[in-house]
């Protein structure tokens, strides 16, 4: 038998004789008569603690579909593809927008100059275009963010922003948690002008 590390005594009397291992198990085991009742060796969910997890999970499905593709045109592309708000192209002279990742990686048309953050939060990425031109420091939102997800989120606290009316109840808190993996994301989302981005 395997020895464990000295460091845990229960596990030393496990690994001793066959007596002192029935003496163990024997002393694991409670009375009828405790008062305090047996001591699970693992935390379990019981049928409704999993079924209001399931009910959650379902809520924030449910408002993601609904809302990760309602950002207007213009704002969806400044955000992701860095073209003015208005429409167009990427000027290299004068960049804009760019706060967010498609798949994990920037538009073809942009090139990182340099990072400050972690890309797994909210960070800083200074960019230029693809060809060469200025450079322009951008917040972003976390690598990891599916588009759908970034969407949600600021259609969610700017319901200006979406670009068509959206039917149905939106679960806001258990979408919240189902998208941020426990990062503070959209308390930091702000809007200035026609631009939304993460600060």
């Amino acid at each position: 038998m395997a020895r464990v590390p000295s460091g845990n005594p229960l596990q030393r009397r496990v690994n001793g004789s066959p007596r002192q291992q029935q003496q163990h198990l024997q002393m694991l085991r409670l009375r009828s008569d405790d008062p305090i009742g047996p001591v699970p060796a693992q935390r379990k969910k019981d049928e409704e603690q999993r079924g209001e997890k399931h009910s959650r999970v379902q809520h924030a499905k449910a408002t993601i579909a609904k809302l990760g593709g309602s950002l207007k045109p213009g704002l969806y592309g400044h955000i992701f593809d860095a073209r003015p708000v208005g429409g167009g192209d990427l000027d290299p002279a004068a960049p804009s927008g760019l706060h967010a990742y498609t798949h994990g990686a920037l538009p073809g048309t942009v090139v990182a100059v340099g990072r400050q953050g972690s890309a797994g939060g909210i960070h800083s990425l200074r960019w230029r275009a693809a060809g060469g031109g200025a450079t322009k420091d951008s917040t972003m939102f976390p690598t990891w963010m599916p588009a759908v997800h970034v969407c949600t989120l600021i259609a969610l606290k700017y319901p200006a922003a979406r670009g068509s009316d959206v039917e149905g109840p939106l679960y806001a808190e258990d979408t919240k948690t189902y998208i941020q993996h426990g990062q503070d994301i959209y308390s930091r989302i702000t809007k200035s002008g026609d631009t939304v981005y993460p600060q």
